[in-house]
């Protein structure tokens, strides 16, 4: 809960975004729901995947054995794509799905020196 509180307060810095001197904007006057369509699908959706993984491998198996190897399978390919997409994002301006919903973009704090 910290990582959704924290923004509001530091006008959408986390602590490492603070660290490295990264704010989240908008074109437009930043506004508060934005932070919470940014910040709640990381937090509560793509980091707790890895449980959420475990927990399917722990039904298939007790299910049907078939179907925990076609989970396994699955979960394989859906990796791998994952891993892609991260991969090739190095390589392009492209953001991440959920900001394109928020709206937001990262933008250095540190001036340049003149």
């Amino acid at each position: 809960m910290l990582y959704i509180i924290l923004p509001f307060i530091h006008h959408g810095q986390t602590i490492g975004k603070f660290l490295t001197k990264i704010a989240l904007e908008s074109q437009d006057k930043t506004k508060r729901y934005q932070y919470l369509i940014h910040y709640i699908p990381l937090y509560l959706l793509i980091f707790p995947t890895p449980y959420y993984i475990y927990r399917l491998l722990q039904l298939t198996t007790k299910i049907n054995p078939i179907l925990c190897y076609m989970s396994i399978i699955l979960l394989i390919i859906i990796f791998f794509l994952t891993i892609c997409q991260y991969i090739l994002s190095f390589f392009s301006s492209s953001q991440m799905r959920f900001d394109y919903f928020s709206h937001l973009h990262h933008v250095s704090l540190i001036k340049a020196k003149m």
